[in-house]
């Protein structure tokens, strides 16, 4: 059975099933509610019940003071709803909201496609990485040094966290590349960057991503599904030949996404810029939203396109990916069947 959760003072609302607590389905739903734990320890969760019943699923070391508990205060990762509920939190809406945090993770996995590396990092139980759609970190190796890179998973789950890089970028990209080892461990800190999704539009969206570019825009588009949102979306994704290293991710996205389109362009050298752009141009529907993850030539060709409706990634402010190569080129643009 599922029940109707509405957030005070956003406003917010989604929907929970019986027996699932109120802090997953929020994630689930693309809500991003304050927690750390996520299991009961550390009290970040906490919310106040306005109306409506709940259940508790699973006991907690978190205490929550009598004075809390005369005033209907919970913990939304360890109780269900029984009914229909109104809950008193702060869910969080920019990106300034979040707090920096300082997490020693390890390495789940390491997968190696070519040139490219995607790494699944896992924290600790007691600490969950809280981030926005689009936002990166720095990530830190003993002996090797640090290097910024983009989340591109979903902020629903942030234990297991999903980073893109090519073994050539830096130093600490080659290193990983080669010796990712599981139960390695390395240092997170963050979230930095304001490259995230703007909600309140019902504009259509364009994304553009270069190489690994890909990592923002496919946190983004995963947050964008948990919405459940319904606007055309146009995803470019530009890389060398056999870069698109992802490809079965997006073909996925198909499925779940009602007017969704994904444009593979093969990137070769030699070529001017505009055998790619002005394609985008063409494919892009009028009047959308854009969000871009690729080199500052790009960018700037497609900044008039966009009538500077446009959000770009970078390290510095979340809105432009470094270091990607200008020399591109294209030969019939057409989405991908």
């Amino acid at each position: 059975m599922s029940y109707r959760v509405q957030l005070l003072p956003s406003g917010r609302t989604f929907t929970a099933e019986a027996h699932e607590s109120l802090l997953d389905a929020g994630l689930r739903s693309g809500v991003n509610l304050p927690y750390s734990c996520a299991g009961g320890s550390c009290g970040e969760c906490k919310a106040r019940v306005l109306s409506g019943d709940v259940d508790l699923l699973s006991r907690h070391e978190y205490v929550i003071s009598e004075a809390e508990k005369l005033r209907n205060t919970i913990l939304l990762c360890s109780n269900a709803p029984a009914s229909d509920v109104v809950l008193e939190v702060a869910d969080t809406g920019e990106a300034g909201e979040i707090p920096h945090q300082r997490i020693r993770a390890r390495i789940a996995s390491a997968r190696r496609i070519g040139d490219y590396l995607l790494l699944q990092v896992r924290t600790p139980r007691t600490q969950t990485l809280r981030f926005l759609a689009g936002q990166y970190v720095t990530l830190s190796v003993e002996g090797v040094g640090s290097r910024p890179a983009a989340v591109g998973s979903c902020p629903c789950n942030g234990r297991v966290i999903q980073f893109q890089l090519h073994r050539d970028e830096d130093p600490v990209a080659a290193h990983l590349y080669e010796h990712a080892d599981t139960g390695a461990s390395l240092n997170i800190e963050g979230p930095y960057g304001n490259f995230t999704l703007e909600e309140s539009s019902s504009a259509p969206l364009v994304m553009v991503a270069e190489g690994t570019g890909f990592a923002p825009i496919k946190s983004l588009v995963e947050h964008f599904i948990a919405l459940e949102r319904e606007v055309p979306v146009r995803l470019f994704w530009i890389a060398e030949p056999g870069g698109h290293y992802l490809e079965n991710v997006c073909r996925s996205w198909r499925d779940v996404l009602d007017d969704f389109k994904v444009f593979l362009i093969d990137r070769t050298p030699g070529l001017e810029i505009a055998a790619v752009t002005e394609p985008i141009c063409s494919a892009a529907p009028d009047d959308a939203d854009w969000y871009l993850a690729c080199s500052t030539e790009i960018e700037a060709a497609l900044r008039v396109a966009s009538s500077g409706r446009l959000r770009v990634y970078s390290y510095e402010t979340g809105s432009r990916e470094h270091g990607s190569d200008s020399s591109l080129a294209q030969t019939g643009l057409q989405p991908d069947r």
